[in-house]
């Protein structure tokens, strides 16, 4: 029988953020994204989507090359004012989080996905964010209790109540803050395991 000591270290950056209140009851949620455009992102998903809603959301999309996600863009949704494409620095994006109701996180439904750590969903949770999937086997969210919302019913236009969303922001928050206190005593587990 196999005997040993293991040590759970969710690996993320901890967030200085101020949590507030997004606008009550917005007339058009406001869906970001802040990632890369490598083919295990999904961009292709989040275009038809937001092809398919742009009149009821507005976008949000921040990319290191953000001509290269215009160059991806049908020809309509390129002017297209509820559409924001562009850059931003980490400190930016957390100035812009505030202002964004749910966020993409698209991943395949494959073993890597499963015990990944992605720094998004860290963001995502901990600014009030709530994660739009395809697969919601993203690491141990889920088995933590994280809320989220399916790609499918963001693009049939059923998101959640504005009060519904705020309860399912308050459970992610305290999904994030379970993590961070798996992260700090990691860390110092880790610490005394390499001092020994």
């Amino acid at each position: 029988m196999f005997k040993g000591q293991y040590i759970t270290l969710p690996i993320f950056q901890e967030l200085n953020v101020e949590r507030t209140d997004k606008q009550d009851e917005p007339s058009k949620p406001v869906i970001v994204y802040a990632g890369g455009l490598q083919k295990w992102q999904q961009v292709p998903k989040m275009i038809d989507v937001m092809e398919k809603t742009y009149d009821f959301y507005s976008y949000r999309f921040y990319c290191p090359e953000p001509e290269k996600m215009i160059a991806m863009l049908p020809k309509a949704l390129r002017d297209n004012k509820k559409i924001h494409v562009g850059s931003r620095t980490p400190s930016e994006l957390l100035k812009e989080y505030p202002q964004c109701h749910y966020g993409f996180i698209l991943r395949e439904d494959i073993i890597v996905n499963q015990v990944s750590c992605p720094t998004k969903v860290i963001e995502y949770l901990a600014n009030g964010i709530v994660p739009v999937v395809d697969s919601e086997k993203i690491g141990d969210f889920a088995n933590m209790s994280m809320q989220y919302v399916r790609l499918k019913d963001l693009a049939d236009h059923r998101l959640p109540e504005e009060s519904k969303r705020k309860e399912m922001v308050n459970i992610n928050y305290d999904v994030y803050k379970k993590l961070l206190i798996l992260h700090k005593t990691g860390v110092v587990e880790l610490i005394k395991a390499v001092n020994r």
